[in-house]
């Protein structure tokens, strides 16, 4: 397999990508400096973006998978630089250098919040999105594949995000306070996140372009409590706080070719919140 470059692997979607190609030849590109690697993998950290420059100049590799990202909901000014840093600028920088570097795909990982204009994370996601857009026109030779995802869950995931919080307070015994009765949510293991970067990876026929990487269903947040609450002794404690719907849509925007949802059933995700 060729050189693979990996942003934001400290975060949950990035570390995860990095494990399941720990044996395949990695180059991590991160301001921490505690990232675990083998013999396969060359971490190139750097503390500001012209050293990054000096070093990428002297890489190459085939492959982008661009997972970082700085989340907040509401930012204050102190937000301001690590999400531009983060979200525009890293990713702008290895755009600009993605030729010189030998690169034949790039895989750019957003969120489908950027679609809705919330907060300035979404418009930072979304301004970088059109970034890519303009160096698709710059750099022919190069495909660009822009991956839109909601929610993720898996093992290690320690975010905080709706699933984890969940597991978290259930092993805790504590009551989970959830916004409404009616909350619709979709949910991806990351297995089968992991499954469909690898087909894209291997599979040239795959379009460039914008793809879905979500369940094809949204899960009804009462109905996941009442099945774990049928099977498991130990029960999950909950309390609504209104019976508003609130639902995820779903953007029309095309499934990625090949994903499988073996690992994101209403089953798999009982099973991660009770493990």
């Amino acid at each position: 397999m060729d050189n693979i470059i990996i942003t934001g692997a400290s975060g949950f979607i990035g570390k995860n990508i990095l494990n399941f190609y720990k044996d395949k030849k990695i180059i991590v590109v991160t301001r921490r400096k505690k990232i675990k690697n083998s013999k396969f993998v060359k971490v190139i950290n750097y503390k500001n973006f012209d050293e990054l420059i000096l070093k990428l100049k002297k890489i190459k590799a085939r492959i982008v998978i661009h997972c970082a990202t700085h989340y907040v909901k509401k930012h204050k000014l102190d937000d301001i630089k690590n999400i531009n840093e983060a979200n525009i600028l890293l990713g702008n920088i290895i755009l600009e250098m993605s030729k010189n570097i030998g690169i034949k795909k790039f895989i750019n990982f957003t969120s489908i919040w950027e679609l809705q204009n919330k907060n300035l994370y979404s418009y930072s996601k979304k301004f970088f999105s059109e970034l890519i857009e303009f160096y698709k026109r710059r750099h022919i030779q190069i495909k660009f594949y822009n991956i839109y995802l909601s929610d993720t869950f898996g093992k290690g995931d320690n975010r905080k995000k709706i699933l984890p919080t969940i597991k978290r307070k259930y092993k805790e015994n504590q009551t989970i306070k959830i916004v409404s009765k009616n909350l619709k949510l979709n949910f991806l293991n990351i297995e089968d996140l992991l499954n469909s970067v690898n087909i894209l990876i291997k599979k040239s026929q795959i379009k460039p372009g914008n793809y879905l990487m979500m369940n094809n269903k949204n899960f009804l947040i009462h109905k996941i409590f009442a099945q774990f609450n049928s099977i498991n002794k130990k029960k999950i404690k909950f309390k609504y706080k209104s019976k508003k719907s609130i639902n995820t849509k779903i953007p029309n925007i095309k499934l990625l070719p090949g994903l499988k949802l073996d690992n994101s059933k209403i089953n798999n995700i009982i099973e991660y919140i009770k493990r």
